[in-house]
């Protein structure tokens, strides 16, 4: 499953947390419980749930890196992260998924 394709619509997107319930609580991101997800945890669960083995510790690096090459490219800038730049107060779902979705991860 691709990042866009996980943050399917905006309630399965969230902030300040890598992945919520449905109460908003901070879960783990492969937990059945979570029902959205942040910018680096949707990487993480998508490309990384078994961040054991390399592949998908190779996976989950390159998505990450095509995100932060793209947010320095936009002069964003990522000095805080990915997760940063997902919680500022101002980032809207439709950035996030519009990030994905140009970046086809």
């Amino acid at each position: 499953m691709k990042a866009y394709e996980l943050l399917s619509d905006e309630r399965k997107w969230c902030q300040k947390n890598s992945a919520v319930d449905v109460d908003g609580g901070g879960v783990d991101i492969n937990s059945p419980q979570a029902v959205a997800w942040g910018l680096n945890g949707t990487l993480w669960r998508c490309y990384a749930c078994d961040y054991h083995r390399a592949d998908a510790r190779a996976r989950y690096d390159a998505a990450y890196r095509l995100v932060v090459d793209a947010l320095r490219a936009e002069g964003r800038g990522t000095y805080c992260g990915v997760s940063a730049w997902n919680d500022h107060p101002s980032r809207t779902y439709a950035e996030v998924v519009g990030l994905l979705k140009r970046l086809d991860i």
